[in-house]
């Protein structure tokens, strides 16, 4: 959800809105602007903020700053940012966004001195304008044609013309075409929360044997370590951190309520909320 001008907007997708603020930003002073996902945390708020503060001046020499974060691990749950020409004071050159991998190209990713995409930018409004009309046209005519739907509160005009708008993220429309892409590395205690194993790394574990333990009722569980066991109202999970990545294909297996009729992401991952699936059918 997000308000422009007064007018609440229902499921204003991420990549939407992120290009919609730019809009909305350069024309009230152009102000250094940061994008970031409402669902992730960061373990050290402090050193977030010396990110950034860090990053702020490199932001009027490029398009745009990604943050990447130190791979404490081959993870195949995340994006990946291959990186080039390491300038004091001016972040890497981003050479390309990496798709989520498998586990032995994850592996050779970590190796290789890749950060994981955090998904976290920084920028000037109107120097990212200008590249995403380069790289993005109809995305930012169908933008403008929504903002000023939007800005003469014009409510069915609005709902047209954000439906009209193509369904893709900021990331795949605009940044992986676009020059001038830098990233700096970000050390706080990053993470999307998008697995049991990351509740179970912020929660701490339930027990002595590093299982995350969610019910309404006492588990018994001797022997089992390292696993996930959530009770819901639709049934219960019991599932090995280490198998994590067979979860999203065994809940499609289920079918209705729990498979892909009832939202198979609602049922897979913590914290998910339903989405209008991109078009595309790349991920982050």
């Amino acid at each position: 959800m997000a308000i422009f001008d007064g007018i609440r907007v229902i499921d204003l997708s991420s990549g939407i809105a992120g290009a919609l603020t730019s809009l909305l930003f350069a024309e009230q002073g152009d102000p250094l602007t940061a994008v970031v996902p409402s669902d992730h945390t960061t373990a050290d708020p402090e050193a977030f903020r010396r990110a950034l503060q860090s990053a702020a001046p490199a932001a009027d020499a490029c398009t745009v700053i990604l943050f990447g974060v130190p791979p404490t691990r081959p993870e195949t749950d995340y994006g990946y940012l291959e990186l080039a020409d390491d300038t004091p004071g001016r972040g890497m050159e981003v050479v390309r966004f990496i798709e989520k991998p498998g586990p032995a190209e994850a592996e050779a990713y970590v190796k290789a001195g890749c950060l994981w995409n955090a998904g976290i930018f920084l920028f000037r409004p109107s120097r990212l304008i200008a590249e995403a009309r380069r790289v993005a046209p109809d995305l930012m005519r169908g933008l403008q044609v929504y903002r000023r739907a939007v800005a003469s509160r014009d409510r069915p005009a609005a709902r047209r013309a954000y439906e009209a708008l193509p369904n893709i993220s900021i990331d795949y429309a605009v940044m992986e075409k676009a020059s001038g892409v830098r990233a700096f590395p970000l050390r706080a205690g990053w993470s999307d929360v998008g697995t049991w194993r990351s509740v179970r790394d912020l929660r701490g574990p339930s027990d002595e044997r590093g299982n995350l333990i969610m019910a309404p009722a006492p588990v018994l569980a001797p022997g089992v370590r390292d696993t996930a066991i959530v009770a819901g109202p639709a049934g219960i999970l019991v599932l090995p951190f280490a198998r994590e990545a067979e979860l999203k294909a065994a809940v499609e297996k289920l079918g209705p309520p729990l498979g892909r009729g009832a939202g198979a992401r609602d049922s897979a991952a913590p914290g998910a909320r339903r989405v209008r699936p991109r078009r595309r059918g790349k991920t982050r």
